[in-house]
């Protein structure tokens, strides 16, 4: 008997460890995710991205500013308005992007462990048009994962002009008017399934580019013509007609109305890359 009960005692140690030991591990899972997001938030407010001349918007997941507070408290809810927070739209919420049919989904462990927008497949945002007006030329950043490498589109015009941004896994393609894909015949771009990529193109005409976890050589080693039109308003997610769906996470899309020069898109790339652990070549 005696043997009996010091076993039984001797049991219930081992499980009151055990959870102190399952407790300490779940705190200190929280407090890893909080430092992660603290971070992220410190190094957008600090970042080089309002201080480079023509942003048009700025629309990022880890702010407290980036969404509805009630909408953005927990995993998985459904995400109505994104908001742009270039320091001229933040206060006044000027081009606040918003669902078209159905919402993307908050999730708290998104890239690099910080939140990330969650795209089904048939989900896309749409602003009728930016505030400031429209522009000739822009250069676009995108912080991205897809699920799947087939044909998606990130962004687009909402309607008439198109403004599109699309990739396969060996190509990227632009659309201001003329669909125009990246060489896969010198530095191919490549796209892998659930891989983080941040995309930059430039919308310049016969000038236009791309560029893929590389700040320094353009996907295909040259420039395209994408066409001339120009930036009036704005479509995430898919094309303006809802096509060609985008399906996995997005995190970050920030457009400038002018094409960047070489060290302001280095220095863009570079924030990018710190904040979301993104290997970029060329910095």
């Amino acid at each position: 008997m005696i043997k009996k009960a010091f076993s039984m005692i001797e049991i219930s140690l081992v499980l009151i460890i055990i959870g102190v030991v399952a407790a300490g591990l779940v705190k200190g899972s929280s407090l890893i995710k909080s430092a992660q997001l603290a971070s992220a938030r410190s190094l957008t407010i600090k970042s080089v991205v309002p201080n480079i001349d023509g942003l048009v918007v700025w629309y990022e997941t880890s702010l407290q500013d980036s969404f509805i507070s009630s909408e953005s408290s927990s995993d998985g809810s459904s995400i109505s308005k994104w908001y742009d927070i270039s320091p001229s739209s933040i206060l006044s919420q000027k081009n606040v992007i918003g669902k078209n049919v159905s919402n993307a989904t908050y999730k708290t462990n998104g890239i690099n462990g910080i939140p990330s927008l969650y795209f089904a497949g048939s989900i896309n945002y749409k602003l009728s048009s930016f505030y400031q007006g429209y522009s000739t030329s822009a250069t676009v950043f995108i912080v991205f994962q897809p699920q799947t490498t087939l044909s998606a589109t990130l962004i687009d015009s909402i309607s008439g002009a198109t403004n599109r941004v699309s990739f396969t896994s060996t190509y990227i393609t632009l659309n201001a008017g003329t669909s125009a894909n990246t060489s896969t015949a010198s530095n191919p771009a490549s796209f892998v399934s659930n891989q983080n990529y941040i995309l930059c193109a430039y919308f310049n005409g016969a000038s236009s580019k791309a560029y893929s976890n590389n700040a320094a050589v353009a996907a295909g080693n040259g420039t395209i013509d994408a066409g001339s039109n120009s930036f009036r308003n704005l479509t995430i997610g898919s094309n303006a007609d809802k096509s060609n769906s985008f399906k996995g996470l997005i995190s970050e899309v920030i457009i400038f109305n002018r094409p960047l020069k070489e060290k302001e898109r280095k220095d863009i790339f570079r924030y990018l890359s710190i904040k979301y652990k993104i290997s970029v070549k060329g910095l």
